[in-house]
């Protein structure tokens, strides 16, 4: 029974302490408070340690006659149990259509695991004008 017990406690600890596994690939969609549509991403973070975290994005447009692809540097970690902050630094490539902008984004996403896979959602903003606020809802499948 003490040996039950303690394992509880090192996995419920493992879990607190080592449980944002946000390495790998992600995927889900961003939306724009002033649009209905949804847009698709998908993430690709690096651990750098224990609580700061690197990522690519790909934006992915999906216009009538195109498809159009940005891709992003972010950096960010949890500053509170759960809650993790990321900023877009860097665009590597911007969309290319005409009359499109690239905006680099902050986001403030809570991270939480279901039985079937580990979630990211938020808020995502820019401190640029004309570039918008929304929400971003973020996935990846558990092993």
């Amino acid at each position: 029974m003490k040996i039950i017990l303690l394992l509880g406690v090192f996995l419920f600890l493992n879990e607190i302490v080592f449980g944002q596994d946000l390495q790998g690939e992600w995927k889900g969609y961003f939306t724009e408070l002033s649009t209905a549509g949804e847009t698709a991403i998908s993430f690709t973070f690096i651990k750098k340690n224990d609580s700061v975290f690197t990522a690519t994005s790909k934006t992915f447009l999906k216009p009538f006659t195109y498809r159009d692809t940005a891709v992003s540097i972010l950096s960010g970690g949890f500053l509170k149990k759960n809650i993790l902050y990321l900023e877009e630094s860097k665009n590597l490539k911007p969309f290319s259509g005409a009359g499109v902008v690239t905006c680099l984004q902050l986001m403030k996403l809570r991270y939480y695991k279901t039985k079937k896979e580990l979630v990211l959602h938020g808020t995502w903003f820019t401190e640029t004008e004309n570039c918008g606020s929304g929400r971003i809802h973020l996935t990846k499948k558990l092993k």
